[in-house]
């Protein structure tokens, strides 16, 4: 079962990656042989890639051919355009759209390439690593898509967090359009961030801090004391995985109307409360 299994899987991904119409035919083999390379061996150094290929070749033709493609300035471009090409059409209007930053801890790798020091999201620790920008599609079924995922480092150029958020959500949006509805963390909650995306996107949830304030029935008021005015009246029930076992849990949920403004411009939306103190405010 194991190799009628894995010969499956090839098949399956060997069409997905045919589907780069984009690529060059030796930047797609290339791509194929990376992503086969790296599930067989199960490393990410060219050496042991190429060595489980198995070709007819010496290592170092086979590496040197590889990273004649994957060292060009615009391969990676190429491949997530042919990827968001690839998965968008199956983006639908009720999907959600999670965008989250995160970071990739590197405290051993002391000589990689733009190593940079990063909070590590675990632990809250300080150390090398990189930053990172997760974009994921997820449909009424719970299947997940990956859209995005680019790690950035200010010691290679990069201009800033916010502008790297700014350019990945415009180009997911650029290939989903309209399509589904964003949500984004707390981290969205900051001045910059959040006017970019209710301006960008036509539906949005995003995560606000306790302190934000908002105007609701003509009052401002920070979020964490507007808590206190919801009717809690609906009750959810919500099936988790808890060490393996499903667990019933009921959350008694409300949500009121506010207000939110841009320049000249007022966004109406709803707000709704969650643990902590924080919550979302959709529109």
């Amino acid at each position: 079962m194991d190799n009628i299994l894995t010969k499956r899987i090839l098949t399956k991904l060997s069409g997905y990656l045919s589907s780069a119409t984009d690529m060059t035919k030796p930047e797609t083999r290339c791509l194929k042989d990376m992503v086969t390379g790296i599930l067989k061996s199960r490393s990410v150094f060219v050496n042991q890639i190429a060595a489980s290929l198995r070709e007819p070749l010496r290592l170092k033709d086979v590496a040197k051919r590889l990273s004649a493609q994957y060292l060009k300035e615009d391969f990676a471009d190429k491949v997530l355009e042919s990827h968001l090409g690839s998965v968008a059409p199956g983006v639908a209007k009720e999907d959600f759209i999670l965008m989250d930053g995160t970071d990739i801890s590197k405290k051993h790798a002391k000589y990689m390439e733009g190593l940079e020091f990063v909070k590590n999201g675990d632990t809250g620790e300080i150390g090398l690593g990189y930053n990172v920008i997760n974009i994921n599609a997820i449909n009424v079924h719970k299947e997940i898509s990956p859209l995005l995922s680019r790690a950035y480092s200010f010691e290679m150029g990069a201009p800033g967090s916010n502008k790297e958020i700014k350019k990945a959500v415009r180009k997911v949006k650029g290939h989903i359009g309209e399509n589904g509805c964003w949500v984004f963390d707390r981290g969205g909650d900051n001045g910059i961030l959040k006017d970019f995306f209710i301006g960008e996107c036509p539906r949005a949830i995003i995560r606000l801090k306790k302190t934000t304030k908002v105007d609701h029935c003509g009052e401002e008021i920070k979020v964490r004391e507007l808590a206190k005015k919801v009717d809690l009246s609906i009750g959810q029930k919500v099936i988790r995985i808890k060490k393996d076992r499903p667990v019933t849990e009921i959350y008694d949920i409300g949500a009121v109307p506010i207000e939110y403004r841009i320049g000249p411009s007022t966004i109406c939306g709803w707000w709704s409360p969650g643990t902590g103190g924080t919550a979302g405010f959709a529109i």
